[in-house]
């Protein structure tokens, strides 16, 4: 209960700041702007221009990057925030490297320390050396995750409607704003999660964040 007082509070108290004091509030997750080039400009930043370590800075974040290798094998390196005060509310976010599969295999010769995760995967230190360098690449992508769960009204307030709604189960779907190079993992039951990518990475990032969320369904249900 307390999750959607929280959501529907965010919301009212956004639209009566604007309204009393005349203040614009920014860096709010709905507030996507695609540049003359076709950049997706987000929190400040623009996505493939600026890098980790320019969003961080920007924002003073305490952050971990770290290496992850699945049950299946995938690996992928991500910058985790804690947290971080965007808009009226704390949130945490994962930033995505822009990396080559080079780059990548050097990275991951640096992984130690390997230690379970609750999504199974198993999470890998980094040298401070492979963090520095990875930290100085493009964004590619970012993750937003609130603290609050949003009712589906609120989202269609807000974020708009959707291009279309991919359905993973009774309670999960995929929202797909191509226009803002933008998804939104709607969970009646959970927290959402929105996702930002660049233009040219946005369809083949999306395909695959559906067909993870269906395996991992898939999965679950043997």
């Amino acid at each position: 209960m307390f999750a959607f007082i929280g959501a529907g509070w965010f919301l009212l108290q956004n639209n009566q700041s604007e309204k009393n004091t005349g203040r614009v509030i920014t860096n709010l997750p709905w507030q996507v702007e695609i540049t003359e080039n076709g950049g997706t400009k987000v929190f400040g930043v623009i996505l493939g221009q600026n890098s980790l370590n320019d969003f961080i800075v920007k924002y003073n974040a305490n952050s971990e990057t770290s290496l992850f290798v699945d049950p299946g094998g995938s690996k992928k390196i991500e910058t985790y925030i804690n947290k971080i005060r965007l808009g009226l509310f704390d949130v945490s976010l994962i930033l995505l490297p822009q990396i080559s599969k080079q780059q990548f295999s050097v990275h991951e010769e640096t992984g130690f320390n390997p230690k379970p995760g609750p999504s199974g995967a198993m999470k890998l230190q980094l040298s401070e050396a492979t963090i520095k360098e990875v930290l100085s690449y493009p964004l590619e992508g970012i993750m937003y995750i609130p603290k609050v769960q949003y009712k589906t009204d609120e989202i269609k307030a807000r974020f708009g409607e959707p291009d279309s709604v991919e359905t993973i189960n009774d309670n999960t779907s995929v929202w797909s704003y191509s226009q803002k190079n933008m998804i939104l993992i709607h969970d009646l039951k959970g927290k959402e999660q929105v996702y930002y990518f660049e233009q040219k990475q946005f369809k083949k990032s999306r395909d695959g964040i559906i067909n993870t969320l269906k395996d991992s369904l898939k999965k679950r249900s043997r």
